[in-house]
C-alpha cells in the first residue's frame, strides 16, 4: 500500500506545521510575510522558533525538510522518500544532456503547505543556518521546478509571487556556482512551464542586473562580472522558451548589455563569455521566428563580424556566424528575408572576408581555428549555388579549405575536411529535432 506523506514524513510534517502556526501567529493569524526571519519578530517568539528550528535540524536531514518545504511552493506532494536519494545519487554522475528523470511523488491529495507559506519557511530556515540550509534548499526547489515539467505530474493551483521570483534571482549574488546556477534554471523551467511568467520573470532579473554591472575595481568589480554573466545566461535561457518571451527580452532590451560586452576587447573573458551567450540564442532549437530576425540584426551581425578580428575569439566568432549561415540556408523563410535593414548579399560578402583573413593565416592559426575555418568555408559554400561557385573559383578559399597536406600533421583534420565536402553535397544529413528544426552550431538543448 503506498504511503501517504504524513506516514512517511511524519516529525518533519508537524514540526513545519507547528514552525507555520508560529510564524502566522506573529501576523494576526493572517498569512505569514514571505521575508520572515528571526530578526524581524519579537524576542519571545523568536526563541520559540528556533526552539522548532533546532527539533527539526535533529529529526530530519537538511534535504527530507526543504523537498517538503520546496514541492509545496510549486503545489506538488513531495517525492516519496524511498527514491529521494536515488535522484541525487543520480544527478551526480548526471549532465545537462542527459538529466535523471524527477523523483515520484507520495501519495497526498493536496501538498502541506501554501505557497506563501512554504517560502516564508524557507526563508527562515535558509537564514537560520545558510551552512545547513542554503545548498538543499537550492537542490530541492530546482528539483520541483524539474517536476512541473513531467507528463505524470499535476501540481495543485498554485501562485508564483514577485517575493519569490526575487528571492530566486538574488541567488545570482551570491558566491556559490551551484546555488545561482540552479536559481537560473528554476526560472527558465518555471517559464517552461507558464511561457507568460517570463514577463514576471525579466524585469526582476533586468533591475538585478542594471543594479550591478560591470563596475568597480579589484574583488567588487570580479563579482559584478559573474553577476553580470548570470544574468545575461538566464536572460537567453528564457528568451529560447518562446516567441512572445524573446518578444519581452527585446521590449526590455536585455541583449543590448550583451552585444556591448561582447564588442568589448578590454575584458576577453567576459567577451567570451558574453559570445557564449549569443550562441545559445543560436544553436538552441526549435528556433522562434523573433530570435531569428534578431540573430540577422545589424547589431548582432556587427558584433559578430568585428569579433571574427580578434586573436583570442575571433575563431569562436566565426563558428557562430557560420551556424548563423548554415541557420539561414536551412530556414523556412530562407535567408534573404532573415537580414534585417540590408541583404544576404551583403553578409556572405562579409562572411567570405573574414573567411580570408583565416585562409590567410599562416598555419590556419592554430588547430581550433582552422577547425573553425574548415566548418565556417563548408557552411557558406552550401549557403547557395553562387557562394559554392565563388569559393571554388577562389584559390585562396579552395586551397585553405581543401588541400589535404594542411592536414598531413593531424591526420583526423582529414576527415573533417572530407565530412565538411559531405555536408555541402548533401545538407539533408545534418541533424533535425521532432519539430523537424536544424540542429546547427551545438547540441539541441
Amino acid at each position: 500500500m503506498t504511503e501517504t506523506i504524513s506516514q512517511q514524513h511524519p516529525t518533519t510534517i508537524n514540526l513545519l506545521l507547528t514552525l507555520r502556526d508560529q510564524i502566522i501567529s506573529q501576523s494576526d493569524g493572517q498569512q505569514p510575510p514571505q521575508s520572515t526571519t528571526t530578526n524581524t519578530i519579537s524576542e519571545a517568539a523568536a526563541a520559540g522558533i528556533r526552539t522548532t528550528l533546532q527539533a527539526l535540524q535533529s529529526n530530519s536531514s537538511p534535504h527530507e525538510t526543504m523537498e517538503i518545504v520546496a514541492a509545496s511552493l510549486f503545489g506538488l506532494s513531495p517525492p516519496s522518500s524511498s527514491n529521494l536519494n536515488d535522484y541525487y545519487e543520480a544527478m551526480v554522475i548526471s549532465n545537462d544532456n542527459n538529466p535523471p528523470p524527477p523523483p515520484t511523488t507520495a501519495a497526498a491529495s493536496s501538498p502541506p503547505l501554501l505557497h506563501k507559506e512554504a517560502l516564508s519557511i524557507l526563508t527562515i530556515l535558509v537564514s537560520f543556518s545558510p551552512n545547513t540550509y542554503l545548498k538543499p534548499a537550492s537542490r530541492a526547489v530546482l528539483t520541483s521546478a524539474e517536476r512541473l515539467s513531467s507528463p505524470n505530474t499535476t501540481p495543485q493551483e498554485f501562485e508564483i509571487t514577485d517575493e519569490f521570483i526575487t528571492v530566486i534571482v538574488t541567488q545570482f549574488l551570491g558566491d556559490d556556482v551551484e546555488v545561482a546556477q540552479n536559481a537560473s534554471n528554476v526560472l527558465s523551467h518555471l517559464c517552461r512551464f507558464r511561457p507568460p511568467l517570463s514577463a514576471k520573470i525579466l524585469p526582476v532579473v533586468k533591475s538585478t542586473w542594471d543594479r550591478v554591472g560591470t563596475a568597480g575595481t579589484g574583488r567588487d568589480k570580479t563579482k559584478n562580472t559573474v553577476v553580470t554573466v548570470r544574468c545575461a545566461s538566464t536572460v537567453a535561457a528564457i528568451g529560447t522558451v518562446s516567441d512572445n518571451a524573446m518578444k519581452t527580452c527585446l521590449e526590455l532590451k536585455l541583449f543590448d548589455g550583451v552585444l556591448h560586452l561582447a564588442s568589448d576587447p578590454s575584458d576577453p573573458l567576459l567577451r567570451m563569455s558574453l559570445l557564449d551567450v549569443l550562441e545559445k540564442l543560436i544553436a538552441t532549437v526549435p528556433m522562434h521566428d523573433r530570435r531569428a530576425r534578431f540573430l540577422f540584426s545589424p547589431p548582432v551581425l556587427d558584433t559578430l563580424f568585428r569579433a571574427t578580428e580578434d586573436d583570442v575569439v575571433g575563431g569562436q566568432a566565426l563558428r557562430m556566424v557560420s551556424s548563423l549561415c548554415a541557420l539561414g540556408r536551412r530556414s523556412r523563410m530562407g535567408l534573404s528575408r532573415l537580414v534585417v535593414d540590408g541583404d544576404d548579399e551583403t553578409v556572405l560578402r562579409r562572411f567570405r572576408d573574414a573567411l580570408h583573413r583565416y585562409a590567410n593565416e599562416e598555419g590556419g592559426g592554430g588547430e581550433l581555428n582552422r577547425l573553425a575555418f574548415i566548418d565556417a568555408v563548408s557552411c557558406f559554400a552550401g549557403a547557395s549555388p553562387d557562394a559554392l561557385a565563388g569559393v571554388l573559383e577562389d584559390e585562396v578559399l579552395r586551397t585553405a579549405w581543401l588541400s589535404m597536406s594542411r592536414a598531413a600533421a593531424v591526420p583526423q583534420l582529414k576527415g573533417v575536411v572530407l565530412l565538411s565536402v559531405a555536408r555541402v553535397l548533401d545538407p539533408e544529413m545534418m541533424a533535425v529535432d521532432e519539430c523537424g528544426d536544424a540542429i546547427v552550431g551545438g547540441e539541441e538543448g
